[in-house]
Parts: C-alpha cells; sequence; structure tokens
C-alpha cells in the first residue's frame, strides 16, 4: 500500500493528517478561537479527536485526503485542508475545509497561504495515489 503524499513547496508543507496532530491542530484553532468559525468546520479541544477520526475514516474508504499545512521555516502546524469528494471513476475531487491559524492571512496577497498551497497542488492530482492510513508517519 502507497504512503499518503506530503505535498511541498517553498514556504509550506502539506502533511498528512496523523493520529499524532491533535495538539498542534488546537493550538492552530486557537488562534483567534476558530471553532466558532460558521464557515468550514474547525476543531477545538473537545473536538479536535473525532475530527481527526472523521478525517482518517474518509481517508481509508478512499473519499477524502486530508493535510495539515505546516510552515516549512518553523514546523508550525498553522492549519489543514483536505482533498474531498475524490471521485476516481470520474477522476475529480475537490479542495475544501481549508482554514488557517488566525496570524496566517488566507487571501490572494503575497504573504498567504492559499498561493504557495495552489502552487503545490498536482495539476493531475489522479496521477498519484491517495490511500488509506498507515499509521502516524515517521
Amino acid at each position: 500500500m502507497p504512503l499518503p503524499i506530503t505535498l511541498t513547496g517553498p514556504r509550506i508543507e502539506l502533511r498528512p493528517l496523523a493520529l499524532t496532530d491533535p495538539a498542534a491542530l488546537v493550538a492552530a484553532a486557537a488562534d483567534g478561537a476558530l471553532w466558532n468559525s460558521p464557515y468550514t468546520v474547525v476543531p477545538s479541544a473537545s473536538t479536535v479527536d473525532d475530527y481527526i477520526r472523521e478525517a482518517l475514516e474518509g481517508q481509508a474508504q478512499g473519499t477524502v485526503q486530508p493535510f495539515v499545512t505546516v510552515l516549512r521555516a518553523s514546523g508550525e502546524v498553522i492549519g489543514a485542508t483536505r482533498f474531498w469528494k475524490i471521485d476516481r471513476r470520474h477522476r475529480k475531487l475537490e479542495i475544501g475545509s481549508t482554514w488557517p491559524a488566525a496570524h496566517v492571512p488566507l487571501g490572494s496577497g503575497s504573504d498567504t497561504i492559499v498561493k504557495p498551497a495552489r502552487k503545490i497542488i498536482p495539476p493531475r492530482p489522479f496521477n498519484w495515489p491517495v490511500s488509506a492510513p498507515s499509521g502516524p508517519p515517521a
């Protein structure tokens, strides 16, 4: 079974979500109390275990590939995103459930995470496997 894929760019890395990520995700979400967001699901200390479990269940079913967003310079987890609604038959997927820590701009300027993230997402994601987790990455 192939390992989940890490997507790396000059400033950020999209690393597969792991069972070892609860504290880092809660710390990122605490920057702005993002769990109160009406726009996407963001984990709090009381919901992070379910957030990770549900994402990894979707990964095991082949319908979701969850990532944590990491600043390469510091190694800080600054949020999460995922490929979801993965449809292998029609070779389509959506990108969503994206949220950054409040101190990280999301918009379209040069200091944001959206442009760097888009640049590292492969133009043909079905040329590589989306696989079930094999445990926490080494």
